[in-house]
């Protein structure tokens, strides 16, 4: 019999079965190497999106009396792709969803619908606060849609053509209008009632 060679304290047969585990190492590796290539691929190629909706107040130095206002939907691509942008809409609800499009402005401040933006750059829609009927946008939202009960579930989003939805984040000066705006319609019902 053939004396056993000990290195470290650890016997010839105990490194063999050591060094067999070095080929399972080494596929366990190459497979976690693909996985996370594969990964990172597919996660440059979707479109990427942060989106807003605020209220804007537009100041220019030839006018300085009047100050239009906005309700402004903004998107910026954030991706490392273009991203088609076709619709603008959103959803309020807990139980009962009710969806909602909102057409795209026809003001030259705002892009037309379907619009592509490049990585980088960003679209605006500008929708007029005071609207052609008379009343405000805050006031023609609550009138049909929000309650104060469902303002909470108020949800925005940006739809793009390939099926991607983004949604956007909603400022707070957007909920304190709302919010007033469903105060005053309540105060206007229990008018009604009592007249």
């Amino acid at each position: 019999m053939s004396p056993s060679l000990c290195f470290l304290g650890i016997t010839d047969s105990t490194w063999a079965f050591i060094n067999s585990f070095a080929g399972w190492f080494s596929a366990f590796g190459s497979i976690a190497a693909v996985v996370t290539a594969l990964y990172l691929a597919r996660n440059q190629s979707r479109p990427k999106l942060r989106a807003s909706i605020g209220h804007r107040l537009l100041v220019s130095r030839g006018n300085p009396g009047h100050r239009p206002e906005y309700i402004c939907i903004n998107a910026v691509n954030i991706g490392a792709r273009k991203v088609r942008i076709t619709n603008l809409g959103g959803r309020v609800g807990y139980f009962k969803k009710r969806h909602f499009i909102i057409i795209s402005p026809d003001n030259p401040i705002s892009h037309k619908l379907p619009v592509e933006i490049e990585p980088g750059q960003e679209a605006n829609w500008f929708i007029d606060y005071e609207l052609e009927s008379g009343e405000t946008w805050p006031d023609n939202m609550v009138k049909d849609l929000i309650t104060s009960n469902n303002l909470r579930s108020l949800r925005f989003y940006i739809y793009t053509s390939v099926g991607n939805v983004f949604r956007a984040g909603i400022e707070k000066n957007i909920i304190e209008l709302l919010k007033k705006a469903c105060e005053n319609q309540k105060m206007g019902s229990h008018e009604t009632v009592k007249g």
